[in-house]
């Protein structure tokens, strides 16, 4: 009886240990699985990488027309009766001012040397438009030869930007001191006037008048 129990015991033991075994043989093999399956090979050696170099050449640049004041006429402040209309020169002339403000430059670091005013041009003739030169003398009043101009731009630039691209009087630079920014911004919400003249066709600062 007593050997029976031994025996009976001893197999118990042997059957379990199997299963306990078998279990970490199991739980070792998954987990090297796992190791393979989230890690990748590796190994020494040289390695040829390529920079290249991206430049920010950027620049953006919005303006808006006053609203209180976004027009020009083509016609004189002042009407004459009763006399006759003489040119005469700094007497007469049309309401050609407009203002224009909210303006925004953004513009980024490897061009910021190359801004610092808006240029203002008048377009040049496009289809269905009238355009601002005239070659025909039809008033034989003109000295020489045309082209000559309807309409001239007393205000022609508006600085923004100073020395050491700060920002010029009236605006304001972001970030303020940081010249390694990124990108530098100006902006200004104050009008500024924009006035254009009759142009030499005319004579010039002379009403057609």
């Amino acid at each position: 009886m007593k050997k029976s129990i031994k025996k009976s015991s001893r197999r118990k033991w042997v059957v379990g240990g199997v299963a306990f075994f078998g279990s970490i043989a199991l739980l070792t093999t998954g987990f090297a699985t796992w190791v393979v399956g989230v890690n990748e090979s590796s190994d020494d050696g040289e390695v040829t990488i390529g920079v290249d170099t991206v430049d920010n050449k950027s620049v953006i640049f919005t303006v808006d027309v006053d609203e209180t004041d976004y027009s020009i006429k083509l016609a004189e402040k002042e009407q004459i009766t009763g006399q006759p209309i003489v040119n005469t020169e700094g007497t007469l002339g049309a309401d050609f001012t407009f203002k224009l403000t909210n303006f925004y430059i953004e513009i980024g670091s490897d061009s910021l040397n190359e801004y610092n005013k808006i240029k203002l041009t008048i377009a040049e003739y496009q289809e269905g438009k009238a355009n601002n030169s005239v070659s025909a003398d039809t008033t034989n009043t003109r000295d020489g030869e045309g082209p000559w101009s309807y309409l001239e731009l007393v205000t022609t630039e508006i600085q923004f930007k100073g020395k050491e691209n700060a920002a010029a009087e009236g605006w304001t630079r972001t970030p303020s001191n940081d010249l390694n920014a990124s990108t530098i911004k100006y902006e200004r919400n104050t009008p500024v006037d924009v006035t254009l003249d009759w142009g030499d066709y005319f004579g010039t600062e002379k009403s057609p008048a």
